[in-house]
């Protein structure tokens, strides 16, 4: 399809909309990945049980990203922060004259540099 024949939908009504969304019964990958995953496969063994000890295998004995991917969904992200000002200070634009906030508690709307 070329560029130029691409169309933004319209205001209001427009037909190629769905606002139904996706039908019931579609096909879905996730939907057959969490049914495969609850099959037993091997004794009284699901395939989860089997996935969830080769993850843990493989960060322990092999991979140091698995290891961080595991202990990313386990607890959570480690929030990182980043320090936009200078020495504290907030940063001024100097386009529009305004402040930007910084993440100091210190700081209040109401100032200005």
């Amino acid at each position: 399809m070329a560029k130029e024949d691409l169309v933004h939908f319209k205001k209001g009504e427009d037909p190629r909309r769905n606002k139904n969304g996706r039908p019931k019964g579609a096909l879905s990958l996730t939907t057959m990945m969490r049914e495969y995953l609850l099959e037993y496969s091997k004794g009284d063994k699901t395939h989860a049980d089997e996935l969830k000890e080769a993850m843990l295998k493989r960060a322990i004995n092999k991979s140091d990203v698995m290891a961080k991917e595991i202990w990313d969904r386990v607890d959570g992200k480690v929030i990182q922060t980043t320090d936009i000002t200078s020495g504290g200070k907030p940063i001024t634009n100097p386009i529009l004259g305004s402040v930007i906030p910084s993440n100091n508690s210190d700081f209040k709307d109401s100032e200005t540099v």
